[in-house]
């Protein structure tokens, strides 16, 4: 492979950038390096407009794709994230004559996955850590798979509501149809689903953008605590299915809040999380996310906040779009007390499997299995904490007025 020159790459990287890649929802554990541009781009088209603009730096084909990936960015984010558990057993092999190729694929591997069947590890898997972990891993998936669907479907007229949990990948608006757009950054949508497993039951979908609020922890328990307020007076018991996030569905500021919920007058009797094994958390916002995916691709314009929630509305009659503005968002804290060194009964975010919020307490009622029988319990607030909902956020968080003004500039002046 050629090298690159200094000059060529800083000028493909630049432009690569200017298409203003964004990064995932799961930057924070899932991938904290990956960007994504828009499903209707295509390394192909970006290639041509960049030798159209750079006559005299012109590259191959090869090489703007070979800077493109250097960059980790891809197009959109996968439905479903790859487990890199499984990827990693996959290639675990105890044959000492497998071959292991360049790209990472080994034949003749008596792997885990080989032994998904077995009943019994052999003699020499059964001192193997990576086989062992693999087996906690695949139990603890197939058990989440199970409990999920158990509870899917379940009758309408029941006091318990079951949800789906997931924030939607990268929204960006205005999408449009005159190239100019591709180069402006534009308003970052966030959409927090709770995705009704109940057969006809309503979603709510949760809106804001970046310019009311952020998506730091306070931010998502704000969507939380909107939904949750909106449950019928009937709803005694809610359950949330999630993934492992720990800035959205697992963390101390969401779990301090949820006391505050569940005493309130208007809160439920319980709030419960289940978590899903990371990796496999395949679920029915997946659905209807792709829902929206799909309505997104056919129009061929999403000019501002109120043509997204109308192809919101129009991807499934079921989904209910609540638009948040920023009085709906309140300074929820953290209010777990400190963790001291082999001293502490407070679990670490990722022991906790399911957790349980009861009227009436103020403990943290959990479970590191989800096949665990009973909860286990303790107090983890910190003493002096007042389990009192915040006071409201008094601003929007507000954006840039370079970004504002280029929006503006460059993308609505035929519109005005």
């Amino acid at each position: 492979m050629k090298q690159i020159g200094d000059k060529n790459y800083e000028l493909v990287k630049e432009h690569i950038n200017s298409y203003h890649p964004q990064p995932s929802h799961y930057n924070l554990s899932h991938a904290p390096n990956r960007r994504y541009l828009t499903a209707d781009l295509s390394i192909h088209s970006m290639y041509l407009d960049y030798n159209s603009k750079n006559i005299d730096n012109k590259v191959t084909y090869e090489t703007y794709r070979k800077i493109f990936n250097k960059e980790n960015i891809g197009f959109s984010v996968p439905t479903q994230d790859e487990c890199g558990s499984c990827s990693k057993f996959k290639q675990h092999s105890h044959d000492e004559n497998a071959t292991t190729f360049e790209n990472g694929v080994v034949e003749s591997v008596k792997s885990p996955e080989d032994m998904e069947n077995s009943t019994q590890l052999n003699s020499k898997t059964s001192d193997c850590q990576i086989c062992m972990e693999y087996q906690k891993h695949q139990k603890r998936y197939r058990v989440a798979s199970e409990k999920y669907m158990g509870g899917v479907d379940q009758s309408i007229n029941s006091t318990t509501e079951r949800y789906a949990v997931d924030m939607q990948k990268v929204i960006i608006i205005p999408k449009m149809t005159i190239k100019n757009s591709y180069f402006v950054s534009r308003l970052v949508i966030f959409h927090e689903t709770f995705a009704n497993l109940k057969k006809g039951g309503e979603n709510m979908c949760i809106l804001w953008h970046e310019a009311i609020m952020g998506r730091n922890s306070p931010d998502v328990t704000s969507a939380y605590y909107n939904m949750i307020k909106r449950l019928q007076n009937k709803t005694k018991h809610v359950i949330f299915w999630a993934d492992n996030c720990t800035s959205q569905n697992k963390n101390w500021v969401l779990f301090t809040s949820c006391v505050t919920f569940v005493n309130e007058p208007w809160g439920p009797e319980t709030i419960t999380f289940k978590y899903f094994e990371p990796g496999h958390s395949f679920m029915k916002a997946d659905s209807v996310h792709g829902q929206i995916g799909k309505k997104w691709k056919k129009a061929a314009e999403i000019l501002d906040f109120e043509d997204l929630e109308n192809l919101i509305r129009s991807s499934n009659k079921k989904n209910h779009v609540i638009s948040l503005r920023y009085e709906d968002f309140r300074k929820f804290t953290n209010g777990c007390q400190g963790r001291k060194k082999d001293s502490c009964s407070v679990p670490k975010l990722q022991e906790i499997k399911q957790v349980q919020f009861k009227k009436g307490s103020k403990r943290l009622f959990f479970k590191k299995e989800l096949e665990q029988e009973e909860y286990s319990e303790v107090s983890f607030l910190k003493p002096r904490f007042k389990v009192q909902l915040p006071e409201a956020v008094s601003c929007s968080r507000g954006i840039n007025t370079e970004k504002k003004e280029k929006i503006l500039k460059d993308l609505f002046w035929q519109y005005t």
